[in-house]
């Protein structure tokens, strides 16, 4: 094995002698090829720096970049939230412009608040001036208002309800009450301790309350009337009240159109014994037309001028003026039964220009024509034509032999008719009147051997299916008269003559007044 021999020059970095030809760039390194320590030039490859500096420059210039994006999104969403602001300033200043105008033009316009409230026959109309709407409180109601729930709660304490005592002297059945017009279904009635039925035991005109007897009650009895609490109008009535809405009227009577073919629409009062006053006209000259009475409007349908008609008008009941056009009827007719229930006119039988037996009906909660319903027993015409709360009446007639037949139909269904009694003679021309008890037909022409006007006044029940009976005469024999009806007495309209008879006694009429415009073959109704 050789030892190499080394000179300094050999294990140093540096030249020793100038000769050893090592230079900075040598290093002492191991040569295994001749197992040798010997110094040699260092070799550096640069070309993976060259990357890493490249990889670093690139980058630097990516975060430049992308530092560069961020702030300019950050800038961009700067600018537009201060867009937003200004966008949410529009809205709070668009909703302070609305409020502005909502309450400057519905909460302080008066005339815009409401425009007609209407309670039974009563309007409340607002004003220009105030849209205040009051609630007034009666015997034993209260009222709470609560302004956070907007809530109005009506409370009734019956504890202090008036009452009113009376003894009968044995010679009349009636006696005046300390309360003015109060429908007689808000009142408690006793006699003699017995619970009496409005309408059937007694019924109310003003301040006078009548028992309905045909004969003086007992000397001594005693009779209490005792006040409901009630504040106003009650729109809707029980089926058997007196005041059944379109059959008995309260206030005043009316008689529309008529022979000569006449147009006028003539009122005249229930509370006194009066002529008539001329308020308005009907839609057109006519005859031989039906009346019918809802709570707030009269109508009047079909007749004839030199034609027969088919149109329907009404007035009101709450103003006095002329009447509208409001429907029409499936066929012109005229000499027809005009019935009303609380919701709808009835056309019954009639002349086309050949006899029929159509039942039709019409609304009174809008402005309608008539629709077909039923059939009564037998085509007629020129017969008299009564209401009950429940049921349409239409007795006697022509068809074309005159008859004595009472028909009934329902209001609660749409059905054809029964018959359910007679007339006391065959007739027809005759005037049809009703309580709340009772149906009556006046007067007419009868055919018990040759033809003869009659006066007599006659009954039949509503309570159960019978034939009529005589009670009473009118002041003349009579004929196509317009008939009114109102809580005690039934009405007779003709010629210049306004006459009246009881509900409450069978008894004979009285004249109680004059129709300023003289007709006949009139139309009535009542409120």
């Amino acid at each position: 094995m050789a030892i190499n021999k080394l000179n300094i020059g050999l294990i140093s970095n540096t030249a020793s002698d100038g000769n050893e030809g090592v230079t900075d760039q040598h290093v002492l390194t191991y040569v295994a090829a001749n197992n040798s320590v010997e110094f040699k030039e260092l070799s550096l490859t640069v070309a993976g720096v060259g990357t890493v500096s490249s990889n670093a420059d690139a980058v630097n210039t990516q975060l430049t970049a992308n530092i560069d994006t961020v702030q300019d999104n950050v800038t961009s969403t700067v600018s537009l939230l201060s867009s937003s602001n200004t966008n949410i300033d529009t809205v709070q200043a668009n909703l302070d412009t609305f409020a502005t105008y909502a309450n400057t033009n519905y909460a302080a316009d008066a005339a815009n608040s409401f425009s007609t409230i209407t309670v039974g026959s009563s309007n409340v109309v607002a004003t220009t001036t105030t849209d205040n709407v009051i609630f007034a409180t009666g015997n034993g109601i209260s009222i709470l208002a609560n302004a956070d729930s907007q809530s109005l709660t009506f409370s009734m304490y019956a504890g202090d309800i008036k009452s009113d005592y009376f003894t009968l002297d044995g010679t009349a059945n009636t006696v005046t009450l300390s309360t003015d017009n109060r429908p007689d279904y808000t009142l408690y009635v006793t006699v003699g301790g017995l619970i009496q039925e409005p309408g059937i035991n007694y019924v109310v005109n003003s301040t006078t309350l009548t028992l309905n007897n045909t004969y003086p009650i007992l000397n001594g009895t005693d009779v209490e009337v005792r006040y409901l609490p009630y504040t106003g109008e009650i729109a809707t009535v029980t089926a058997g009240g007196s005041s059944s809405p379109g059959i008995i009227g309260s206030s005043f009577g009316y008689v529309t159109g008529g022979s000569p073919a006449n147009n006028p629409i003539q009122k005249f009062p229930f509370s006194s014994d009066s002529s008539s006053t001329n308020i308005g006209t009907t839609i057109l000259s006519r005859q031989a037309l039906a009346g019918h009475s809802s709570l707030t409007h009269g109508y009047s349908s079909g007749g004839s001028t030199t034609t027969i008609r088919h149109e329907i008008d009404k007035f009101s009941f709450t103003s006095d003026g002329n009447a509208t056009d409001v429907g029409e009827l499936l066929t012109a007719t005229k000499w027809h039964g005009g019935q009303s229930s609380s919701s709808h006119g009835y056309i019954s039988g009639g002349f086309q220009p050949t006899v029929v037996d159509t039942i039709g009906k019409f609304p009174f909660s809008s402005d309608t024509g008539t629709a077909d319903v039923g059939e009564l027993t037998q085509a007629r015409y020129t017969g008299a034509a009564q209401s009950s709360p429940s049921h349409g009446y239409y007795s006697g007639g022509q068809s074309p032999a005159r008859v004595n037949t009472i028909d009934k139909f329902p209001f609660s269904s749409d059905a054809s008719a029964s018959a359910v009694g007679d007339l006391t003679v065959t007739k027809m021309y005759g005037a049809g009147n009703s309580s709340s008890t009772h149906g009556y037909t006046s007067g007419g022409t009868d055919y018990v051997g040759s033809p003869a006007d009659t006066d007599t006044i006659e009954k039949f029940s509503f309570s159960s299916d019978s034939n009529s009976t005589d009670v009473g005469e009118l002041l003349a024999t009579t004929t196509l008269a317009a008939t009114q009806n109102s809580t005690v007495s039934g009405y007779v309209s003709n010629g210049t003559v306004i006459q009246k008879f009881p509900f409450s006694s069978d008894a004979s009429a009285a004249d109680v007044g004059e129709l300023v415009i003289g007709v006949t073959q009139a139309a009535g109704q009542q409120v």
